[in-house]
This record gives C-alpha cells, structure tokens and sequence, in this order.
C-alpha cells in the first residue's frame, strides 16, 4: 500500500518519494526471504512422495486421458472418459479393461518422460518405443 501511494503522489518523473518506495520494496523482499526460509524449513524439508498413493492419483485422474489421445484417437479416449465417470472408475481400468492399451502401454503414455514431451513432433521424430493406433483402433 505505501509503494502504491508513493508512486502514485510523484509527480511526472521526478518522484520525490522513490527513496521511500526503494526502502519498502527491499524490506517486502527481505520479508519474503526470511519466509521462504521459514516454510522450506518448516514445511518442506523431510517431505517424502508416497509413490503408491501418487500412482492411484494418477491411474484415477480424469485429465490422464489426454496423454491416451494421440495414441488411441478422440472418440476412443472420450469413450473411456465417459465410462470412468459413469462407473466411478480409474481411467487406466477402463482403458485396459476395455482393451484399449495394454497396462505397459498405458504406463508408458502416462510416465512422466512421455507426458513431458507431449504435443506435436517432427515426422520420423522417436515417440519413445510406443506404437501408434490409427483412430479406429488398428495399428499404424
């Protein structure tokens, strides 16, 4: 508030309060260092990942279905997804029960080298060893 009215008092460029605008800017900066410390120190050091629990998050999450898209097509991706919703269900169950991916299949597109890189790549680019199905389901 006091860097807004300081700036806000001065007049054209030469601003007679820029040495007070200087001093609370660097003492917000000072104030947010001294926090980040405290909250690394307090609340992020000793954090482990439950990798299992990670997992579950994922395989259940709605929004993996986009890393399925490019290799399964729309409809079928919007298929599962409609399924995983209506029956409550993890989008990597219906997927594979469904006989859409194989699990290795499906926990290649969803790691998370193969989610870093999505988006479009240059043709004969590697895509990593999966291979690709036409939108109808066959391979490419």
């Amino acid at each position: 508030a006091t860097i807004g009215f300081a700036c806000a008092s001065g007049v054209l460029e030469l601003n007679p309060f820029l040495p007070l605008v200087a001093v609370c800017l660097l003492e917000g900066i000072d104030i947010l260092a001294r926090a980040a410390g405290v909250f690394r120190e307090h609340c992020v050091e000793g954090i482990t990942a439950n990798e299992d629990r990670c997992r579950a998050h994922v395989d259940g999450a709605i929004a993996t279905v986009t890393a399925l898209v490019g290799r399964i097509g729309y409809q079928a991706a919007e298929r599962i997804l409609r399924e995983a919703r209506e029956a409550g269900r993890g989008v990597r169950a219906v997927a594979i029960d469904g006989g859409h991916l194989t699990a290795a299949e499906f926990d290649a597109l969803v790691s998370p080298e193969a989610v870093c890189r999505l988006g479009s790549r240059p043709a004969g680019a590697p895509d990593g060893g999966v291979q690709r199905r036409a939108p109808d389901g066959g391979a490419r």
